[in-house]
């Protein structure tokens, strides 16, 4: 047997669904959510509840609770603990505390809910997600089953966590343009009485050579400029088999096509249709910020963890 969430409607009413699938799973419907409110109304008429417990007259709290716009939370969980005579326990995804409403009354009895911050689920045993075998009470001494459950409800936090991730770095890539320039040094020279048009060209850009190595932390942008303290971490984000610096040096550069006679001159991007003689550069800091980020944010994902069955 293994942990498994099953999974009821995003609504107001998804704590008296969970709590009812977990009662009845064989005749859980859509009407369940309905039946478990008012089965906590006939409750609350027929038992001497203190009104404290409640945070409202008895009355309103009963008016209240059987609206479906009402949510369930803390209160609902210890009301239907005591009516079931069984132990409930709310597993937080994003803390993983165990909160187990009616330990103190010795039920020998309990049931799980996932808790993940707006919205509660039903946790089971079962052989597969698929089977239908679910086993959803166990003895509130089976330390064993609140373990492996605790450690499974973790996995949902490594979840969300991993959509966080996956949304930041897909507006990252998207929107790379609009990231802020990695501070560099541009370092000039011969430049006098050379117009910006000029200055700026770019025809191949290449690293210098270093003691018969490439130098990474420098790049000859032209004979006039070269950009000189490049994290060399940058690099490491590889597209391709290439890192993303070096496709925007291949890119951005002046090429010919013999077959068609066709120049490709990223010169007159930056002069004609974006108007910034120094858009080259600013694209190489701009991408330099998207390596660096990118592999800042990869590093913080969860541990991929790999069930052997």
């Amino acid at each position: 047997m293994e942990p498994v969430r099953r999974f009821v409607d995003s609504d107001n009413s998804c704590l008296f669904s969970s709590i009812g699938y977990l009662v009845d799973s064989k005749n859980f419907s859509e009407s369940t959510k309905y039946q478990y409110r008012q089965l906590l109304v006939n409750y609350l008429e027929d038992d001497n509840i203190e009104e404290e417990m409640l945070d409202l007259p008895k009355e309103d709290y009963i008016e209240n609770i059987q609206n479906p716009a009402t949510w369930g939370g803390a209160i609902e969980l210890k009301l239907f603990s005591d009516m079931l005579q069984t132990e409930i326990a709310s597993i937080d995804v994003q803390s993983n505390r165990v909160d187990i409403f009616g330990q103190d009354k010795n039920y020998p009895q309990r049931m799980y809910v996932l808790y993940n911050g707006v919205h509660y689920d039903p946790l089971v045993m079962a052989h597969t997600e698929d089977s239908k075998d679910d086993i959803t009470n166990f003895a509130s001494d089976d330390n064993e089953t609140l373990i492996s459950l605790q450690s499974y409800v973790k996995n949902f936090k490594d979840f969300i966590e991993i959509e966080k991730i996956g949304k930041s770095l897909s507006s990252l890539h998207l929107n790379f343009l609009d990231v802020n320039k990695h501070s560099i040094n541009i370092k000039f020279s011969n430049r006098s009485n050379i117009k910006d048009k000029d200055l700026y060209k770019v025809e191949k850009m290449k690293h210098p050579i270093l003691n018969g190595k490439k130098d990474k932390s420098k790049i000859i942008y032209n004979s006039y400029i070269t950009l000189e303290n490049i994290p060399l971490e940058a690099y490491d984000y590889i597209v391709n088999e290439k890192s993303a610096i070096h496709w925007v040096m291949d890119q951005q550069s002046l090429s010919f096509n013999d077959e068609t006679n066709i120049i490709d001159d990223p010169n007159d991007y930056s002069i004609n249709t974006v108007k910034n003689f120094n858009y080259q550069i600013e694209l190489i800091q701009k991408v330099i910020t998207v390596s660096l980020e990118t592999q800042k944010l990869i590093k913080s994902l969860p541990a991929l963890k790999i069930a052997h069955k």
